[in-house]
């Protein structure tokens, strides 16, 4: 017998001698996680649960929120004297989401490499599955964080294979990075970037309308599918 026959019969037996493995949850894999490091799945809301010692920081707690409308404002910290309608370039974060950042940042700072070592990854791990169902994904491992919305365009834009006869949809009023960002994409793949016209001011349903029709043509046109749209 040849040794590429020995070496066939070898891999047959192992084959059948092991059982397959049974396909791993999507909801089960950060549990799987935890019992892998030894750690509790309470652990991960909560770097106390990795590291006792911080709990000399209070960590805070999130009351009742304000109905939806003007009254939110007083969950901001904006001056009240002011109406910020800015909120798309620079943004303005709830008091709980700026107390919380200064206390994971605090649990950061006491012991760096412990908090990096052991409790960062937890917590991003369950901070992922928490907001999966929220943005409609069953596997939270295919979710990520991204520095900012252009950066998160520029990812999903790069990981997909475009090609002639590929339609990217944007519209004419687009945010100029993630704008310059399909530009460059179609010029190097070939795909045709679509633009829905806005003519500002507008109504809602002008929105509608307008992005309705274009895709509308996109689909009732053979040679052309539709990819990508922002």
């Amino acid at each position: 017998m040849s040794n590429s026959e020995n070496s066939r019969n070898l891999e047959l037996k192992f084959e059948t001698s092991v059982a397959p493995r049974a396909p791993e949850r999507a909801d089960s894999r950060f549990s799987t996680f935890c019992t892998r490091n030894n750690m509790k799945t309470h652990c991960a809301t909560d770097p106390v649960g990795q590291d006792s010692d911080l709990s000399v920081f209070k960590k805070p707690v999130l009351g009742p929120l304000p109905p939806f409308g003007k009254q939110m404002r007083s969950a901001f910290a904006l001056n009240p004297n002011n109406l910020f309608m800015n909120g798309g370039s620079y943004g303005s974060l709830p008091k709980y989401v700026v107390e919380s950042f200064e206390y994971y940042s605090r649990c950061a700072e006491y012991n760096p490499d412990r908090f990096l070592d052991f409790s960062m990854r937890p917590l991003f791990y369950a901070t992922l599955e928490r907001i999966s169902p929220y943005v409609g994904c069953k596997d939270f491992s295919q979710l990520t964080f991204c520095s900012n919305g252009s950066g998160a365009v520029n990812t999903v834009l790069r990981s997909l294979d475009f090609g002639k006869g590929d339609v990217i949809v944007r519209f004419n009023t687009t945010y100029g990075g993630c704008y310059n960002a399909i530009s460059y994409i179609g010029d190097r793949t070939g795909a045709t970037v679509v633009e829905i016209p806005m003519n500002l001011p507008c109504s809602n349903q002008n929105i509608i309308d307008s992005a309705k029709t274009t895709i509308e043509q996109i689909a009732n046109s053979p040679d052309l599918k539709l990819k990508f749209a922002i």
